[in-house]
């Protein structure tokens, strides 16, 4: 099991480097490269949503990310001193007019469409938000055959 560690300063312009590490950690546990993207989203959405709903503005704390790969499965942990939120509750999907969809208010439910399990913890004084994704490399070509069968 791989395992990488990075820490930022809450701010927008530092979230991508958090992506690129969950990138690296998506291809060591041998995803696709839509799941990676997916993972890569996933990270992206709760960051942003620590340092706007949580800090409330940017530059005020950290956020780390704690990267856990094997083939087949990824563990991403992000740690954060921000005021108790509980992203694990799966919200509901808001109503909208197709022509007029809503601007922001879907990360949560793109985290929890893209990961297979959000898990919430508050110890202390930080927020642990663990995000887990599998991917099963067999399956794939199983699949294809059996559509092209």
């Amino acid at each position: 099991m791989a395992v990488m560690q990075l820490s930022i300063p809450a701010y927008h312009k530092e979230i991508e480097s958090l992506c690129d590490l969950t990138g690296k950690a998506a291809v060591d546990a041998r995803f696709t490269e839509r799941t990676i993207y997916a993972c890569q989203l996933a990270i992206g959405e709760a960051c942003e949503n620590i340092i706007n709903h949580g800090y409330k503005q940017e530059g005020i704390g950290e956020i780390e990310l704690t990267a856990e790969s094997s083939p087949g499965n990824l563990i991403l942990v992000l740690r954060d001193s921000a005021p108790p939120f509980n992203p694990a509750i799966e919200p509901s999907l808001p109503h909208w007019q197709e022509e007029d969809p809503p601007v922001g208010g879907l990360g949560l439910i793109i985290i929890h469409r893209v990961m297979d399990k959000v898990k919430y913890q508050r110890i202390k004084d930080q927020n642990i938000l663990e995000l887990r994704k599998t991917e099963y490399q067999d399956s794939l070509p199983r699949i294809k055959r059996k559509l092209h069968s």
